[in-house]
């Protein structure tokens, strides 16, 4: 749930549909879902943070080489093709410039996921923030250093600093953004106000976030995305003690569907304390299974442990 661009986009893009969502009873604590994290490690799991930069980088200029040296010969040809008043050919040279446009954007795009991989799969918080500092102090354009703030938020909020996650959103300043980036931003928002109590600032940006889902989106998909983030969002700062049966649903049907690293843990997490709220002490502790859970970001290794206290405590008081 706190990586929306990610998590949402997988649920079609990483919180995509694997399997069955029933509730679980005595072994599985969820039936189907991974049972291994290394199944879903990111392709950067066993290098360094410098490592990891260096092998992102390498692949972004062969890539670049390789595009700008065809634009350029798709532009020497649309040259010729205008000078020889062959129309079709130019056009048609242009309009393979425009697809090689979009097929360099969209590959690159995924080289950048695969390398989110490290926090949201491998949750190895501070190689990631490191790789994060070398990717703004490598590109200075406006556009990747918000990038990099946005991402170094969430580092923040995963290493359970929310007031330092805040600092970096602050730090993305107030122009105009991009819609999945609006979203992913004012995600993190409502988790951050939440967790430090700052209920108008939680309410504002989840307000905020109403508006642009009823403004209309367009994409039918990021709407229905949206939609899921509302629930969840609101899953996650109503009074625990008041989760239904139709929210510990809702809560299965994500857990079922994610499959980035990070989003299972958390849906693991609220699962654990459902049960643990409703008295079945042995499937929250079957959601707390640290061969399940492992690894863990600071931020959920701290919920685990408190999990487990008020389990034993619990327990005790029988």
């Amino acid at each position: 749930m706190v990586d929306y661009e990610d998590d949402a986009r997988q649920r079609d893009h990483e919180l995509s549909k694997d399997v069955d969502a029933s509730a679980p009873h005595h072994t599985a604590p969820a039936p189907g879902a991974p049972r291994s994290p290394l199944s879903s490690a990111s392709a950067y799991v066993q290098m360094s943070a410098d490592e990891a930069f260096l092998m992102y980088r390498s692949r972004f200029r062969m890539l670049y080489a390789g595009y700008v040296t065809l634009i350029v010969l798709l532009g020497i040809g649309a040259i010729a093709a205008l000078d020889a008043h062959d129309m079709p050919a130019y056009l048609f040279m242009l309009l393979l410039i425009g697809v090689l446009f979009v097929l360099f954007n969209l590959v690159m795009n995924t080289r950048f996921r695969e390398l989110q991989g490290i926090l949201y799969n491998d949750c190895d918080v501070e190689k990631y923030r490191k790789v994060m500092e070398r990717f703004a102090a490598q590109w200075k354009r406006r556009s990747t250093q918000a990038t990099v703030a946005l991402e170094l938020a969430f580092c923040a909020f995963a290493a359970d600093d929310v007031a330092g996650a805040l600092d970096e959103l602050a730090r993305m300043g107030t122009k105009r953004r991009p819609m999945v980036q609006q979203i992913r931003v004012l995600n993190v928002s409502v988790l951050c106000c939440n967790d430090l109590g700052d209920i108008a600032g939680r309410d504002a940006a989840m307000a905020e976030l109403r508006a642009l889902a009823a403004g209309g989106i367009r994409v039918k998909k990021l709407a229905r995305e949206v939609a899921q983030l509302l629930r969840a969002l609101d899953i996650a700062c109503m009074d625990h003690q008041a989760w239904s049966a139709d929210d510990a649903a809702f809560m299965r049907e994500e857990l079922a569907g994610a499959r980035l690293h990070f989003n299972r843990v958390d849906w693991y997490l609220r699962l654990a304390e459902y049960e643990l709220l409703h008295g079945d002490s042995a499937r929250a502790r079957a959601y707390l299974d640290e061969g399940l859970l492992e690894p863990l970001t600071p931020r959920a290794r701290r919920l685990r442990g408190e999990l487990l206290a008020r389990l034993d405590e619990a327990d005790a008081a029988r």
